[in-house]
């Protein structure tokens, strides 16, 4: 995913896409889901949301 969006020119202003692919690799890991899901009692449909708002804020520019 960073690497396409690299290579069309889509990530954040600064961001790289060694740091893209780590921002992702760190939001979409199995532990967080299972922190939110399992541990913290978010439904599965509330972690898509927020893993959603979240990539777009993190990777894409202008989605503050």
């Amino acid at each position: 995913m960073a690497a396409e969006l690299a290579r069309r020119h889509a990530l954040a202003p600064g961001l790289t896409e060694a740091e893209a692919a780590d921002l992702i690799y760190v939001f979409m890991s199995p532990e967080v889901y299972g922190i939110l899901t399992a541990e913290r009692g978010w439904a599965p449909k509330r972690y898509e949301a927020w893993l959603a708002t979240t990539l777009r804020r993190a990777l894409l520019p202008n989605q503050g």
